[in-house]
């Protein structure tokens, strides 16, 4: 029998059927968005891989070009050296002429035999009491190694970074003979209260002595009658004032205050362990504890003096009193009590004018043995800005200022540089606390704002090196200096940028200085570490600063590490005004600006007195100025001016940059700005020979000079 036919399957519903269509136009979606996805991917693949070859191609094809450039770039810093040079041999010879002039028997600061011979000499010299008051040899010899002093930072600042030995030899000479100079006041010192039955007593039998000079102010009182009424020591010239607790009213003690107002004062306490950086504003005053010799003796016609040290070293006490080994030890527990009981409130006064931020400055003693600034046993310090007046309590009897965070102004808020004529331009730079505004001339710099008395008496219009200037302004209070560590610096969220874009740009910007202006970028801050961000834009005479917000800029990005092909190229990219810039921004290459071979226009001849002009289509960074994608339409348009050829304003400039940059923090990236424009054509990865830093420039030049002697 045969078998059953099968049945027909059960027909499906719509609603299977459905299901089904949708699974199916599900699956061929996902295909066709896999296909377009892949096909994307290999799209732009393929345009990055040509634009990666035409780019490897274009810096194959250029490599003469960019060694002629470079080359013409070696030549001219060069010509640059040589003017720095012929401007220090000058600034030498006036100096040397000026010595000459007023027969100052000062050594040559760059001549060691000379500065050991004086040193020597004058450490061998001893007063004599004799021959009347031991002040008056030791304040006409103070005026000399003041001087001295100043010349031997005024090389120091000119050093070279790289000559570490010769750096090492001026700051030993100049340690020393700040020492010299703390060993003379103390030798005069001692033989003063040595010899106090020579000198004039007060009415209350006390004996007290003040004398003034032009970078001192000198006083010494010493206790002779014991007497608990007496409450406080007063110096009027200076606003010298300190009270008087009762232990040392009652013992055999001399105090001294003498206020330090010369520039070098700061010198001795500039190395500092500890984690802050802190600096001197205005004067140091030296507070000393002393012994109080025993009274001389008259038997006859012999006078017997008790001394207190051959050397004519004095015998300083230290305070609050040590309890002696008899007493019950509970009354050694009192000794911490005693502490703060017995404080001194001293006064004195900073010069009129001194920059000291009353909320940023504090009043410290320096620690010896920790070698910091220390604020134990320091309360109640009051600083007035307006009249200089400072006032706190302590304990300590040693050396004490007025003091801020070296780096107080860093990260800097804002910067901005312009042309103000020929071979001149102006510098703003807003800190955290202040802002300083400098004008930049040829070999030197001065200080426009802020103005204050003490500016005017001290600066005026006194055009100086920005090393010198720059420390004379911290010392006001106005901390520019830029740091040379991490030490005490507040970076917050800022990335610190390569080393490497920072010395190789640093020297150029002063090349255009006096014809295109410079700004910060507010981008900067958060690009990575191998780029900065900064604004331009051709200057104007018409132009009145600051600019309105309106005002056009263009922005540039420099990328030390930028990728070509397997190795890294330094390049520079465009960005008009108004553009986002973030690290991620992606810069392509435009051939049409890219055609054709132009010379470099530091190497084009233009007429005498004729400047090139601005507005043409010639790019100083030709071939390696990229632009956004869909951004920029025309080629940017610079060519430097003819005074670029060697003018020591550029030097200046760089050197200033030196000086306040701050760690390849977001106030470098104005010296960036530089090679972005003149030496990003780096070939290979190579600098070119525009990147000598200012540092290498004075090295050479110590070296010549030294060479010169021998």
């Amino acid at each position: 029998m045969p078998p059953k036919k099968k049945g027909k399957g059960k027909k499906k519903s719509k609603k299977e059927l459905e299901k089904e269509r949708l699974l199916e136009e599900e699956r061929l979606r996902a295909e066709e968005e896999a296909r377009l996805t892949e096909q994307q991917r290999k799209e732009l693949e393929l345009r990055e891989s040509q634009q990666r070859e035409a780019l490897e191609a274009l810096f194959r094809q250029e490599q003469e070009r960019f060694k002629a450039e470079a080359e013409a770039l070696a030549s001219l810093m060069e010509r640059q050296l040589a003017d720095l040079t012929a401007v220090d041999e000058k600034r030498q010879m006036e100096m040397e002429w000026q010595t000459l002039l007023e027969c100052r028997p000062l050594p040559n600061p760059q001549r060691e035999r000379e500065v050991n011979t004086y040193l020597d000499l004058w450490s061998a010299e001893e007063c004599n009491i004799e021959e009347g008051s031991p002040l008056v040899p030791l304040f006409t010899e103070l005026p000399a190694a003041e001087i001295l002093c100043s010349q031997i930072e005024h090389e120091l600042s000119g050093a070279g970074a790289n000559d570490d030995a010769y750096r090492n030899r001026l700051t030993q000479h100049l340690l020393r003979l700040r020492a010299l100079i703390h060993d003379k006041w103390d030798s005069a010192t001692s033989q003063i209260l040595q010899h106090v039955d020579q000198f004039s007593r007060e009415p209350n039998e006390n004996f007290q002595l003040a004398a003034t000079t032009q970078d001192y102010a000198f006083g010494i009182w010493g206790n002779l009658t014991k007497n608990p009424r007496y409450k406080t020591i007063e110096f009027a010239e200076r606003k010298l004032t300190t009270s008087l607790p009762k232990p040392l009213v009652l013992s055999n003690v001399a105090i001294r205050m003498l206020l330090e107002s010369s520039f070098s004062a700061p010198v001795p306490y500039e190395k500092q362990n500890g984690s802050r950086n802190l600096s001197v504003i205005g004067p140091v005053l030296l507070f000393d504890l002393l012994e109080m010799p025993d009274p001389a003796k008259t038997v006859d016609t012999w006078t017997i003096r008790p001394i207190l040290s051959r050397q004519g070293k004095l015998k300083r006490m230290s305070y609050p009193f040590k309890k002696d080994l008899t007493e019950v030890p509970e009354e050694e527990q009192e000794e911490a009590a005693d502490a703060s009981i017995w404080p001194m409130l001293v006064t004195y006064s900073l010069d009129p004018g001194c920059f000291a931020n009353a909320d940023a400055a504090t009043v410290r003693w320096w620690n010896e043995e920790k070698k910091m600034w220390d604020d134990e046993g320091i309360s109640d310090v009051e600083i007035e800005a307006d009249t200089g007046l400072v006032k706190f309590r302590t304990i300590q009897f040693a050396p004490t200022a007025t003091v801020q965070d070296t780096y107080a102004e860093f990260p800097v808020r804002d910067w901005d540089i312009h042309p103000s004529g020929p071979n001149c331009a102006i510098i703003h730079i807003r800190g955290m606390l202040s802002d300083i505004k400098i004008e930049i001339g040829e070999g030197h710099c001065r200080l426009m704002s802020p103005h204050s008395e003490y500016t005017e008496l001290h600066l005026g219009d006194r055009w100086m090196s920005p090393p010198m200037l720059f420390k004379t302004l911290s010392r006001m209070g106005l901390k520019f200096i830029g740091p040379t560590s991490m030490k005490g610096v507040e970076m917050a969220d800022l990335i610190l940028k390569n080393p490497a874009v920072e010395d190789m740009c640093i020297i150029g910007i002063g090349a255009f200085a006096s014809r295109i202006a410079f700004r910060r970028s507010p981008s900067n801050r958060h690009m990575s570490s191998s780029k900065c961000v900064f604004q331009f834009r051709p200057y104007e005479e018409e132009d009145e600063w600051p600019l309105p917000d309106e005002a056009e800029w263009q922005s540039v990005v420099f990328d030390v590490n930028w990728k070509v092909g397997e190795t890294t190229q330094a390049a520079g990219f465009i960005a008009s005004h108004g553009q986002a810039i973030t690290d991620s921004t992606t810069f392509i290459v435009n051939s049409e600006d890219n055609k054709g071979t132009q010379t470099a226009p530091w190497q084009q001849d233009y007429p005498e007195g004729e400047d090139p002009p601005l507005k043409d289509h010639h790019r100083l960074v030709k071939y390696t100025v990229m632009r956004p994608i869909d951004r920029i339409k025309k080629p940017l348009v610079l060519r430097p001016p003819k005074v670029m050829s060697a003018t020591p304003c550029a030097i200046e400039v760089a050197t200033l940059f030196n000086c306040w940059r701050a760690l390849s923090v977001d106030s470098k990236q104005c010296a960036d700005s530089a090679k972005s424009l003149m030496t990003c054509m780096a070939a290979q990865g190579k600098s070119t020979g525009s990147s000598r830093s200012v540092d290498q420039i004075n090295f050479w030049l110590g070296k010549a000079r030294r060479k010169k002697q021998l």
